[in-house]
């Protein structure tokens, strides 16, 4: 008998226990990870969403929807991560990089694949990470800019993101992926930028 099995053979009661002290999930989800293989990961992600239901606060829950996202990433479930980094994102907690990090992957993920979300829910995600970082901009640097200007490219909202790209460009005037959208984008624009 492996592993698997005799995880598999005492899930029930494992699960038992979670219901009754809530940090046991994560413990869980650490064993369905080692021991599960791939579908381990997937029963992971749902152990880590459980102790999530009950998340004291709010460095609870960017921990646990962090710790979703890297597992929906290892698994190929780009959806479930995307949803996962947006979560993680409208968290108080949240620092500017780990925010700019996961806008970069949501762009990074719908810039390999279009598909990768739901027509519907596309917007929506896209909207509220969008809304997150803008509310943030201070403590944004060029870097982290350029990435909401492509949020709102993806968006359609074409003004909005060159804006955000020329402030990009006030704090540092050689950012690259500042220049390149204001580039692309400024000629369609009767503004002064």
């Amino acid at each position: 008998e492996n592993d698997g099995d005799t995880l598999e053979r005492y899930l029930e009661m494992l699960r038992f226990v979670c219901r009754h002290y809530r940090p046991a999930w994560l413990r869980l989800a650490n064993l369905q990870e080692e021991f599960g293989g791939a579908e381990g990961m997937r029963t992971a992600i749902e152990s880590v969403r459980e102790y999530l239901i009950d998340a004291k606060d709010e460095a609870e829950r960017l921990s646990g929807w962090s710790r979703v996202a890297e597992l929906a990433r290892r698994t190929g479930d780009v959806a479930a991560e995307i949803h996962a980094l947006v979560q993680a994102s409208e968290c108080a907690t949240v620092p500017m990089s780990v925010l700019s990090n996961a806008v970069f992957r949501v762009n990074q993920v719908l810039s390999e694949r279009r598909d990768a979300l739901d027509f519907d829910d596309k917007p929506i995600l896209l909207r509220r990470l969008a809304k997150v970082m803008g509310a943030r901009v201070s403590e944004a640097d060029a870097y982290d800019l350029s990435r909401l200007a492509w949020l709102h490219i993806r968006l359609g909202e074409e003004l909005m993101a060159l804006q955000y790209a020329t402030l990009g460009l006030e704090r540092d005037k050689w950012n690259e992926h500042c220049l390149k959208i204001v580039g692309k984008l400024s000629g369609r624009f009767n503004a002064d930028f």
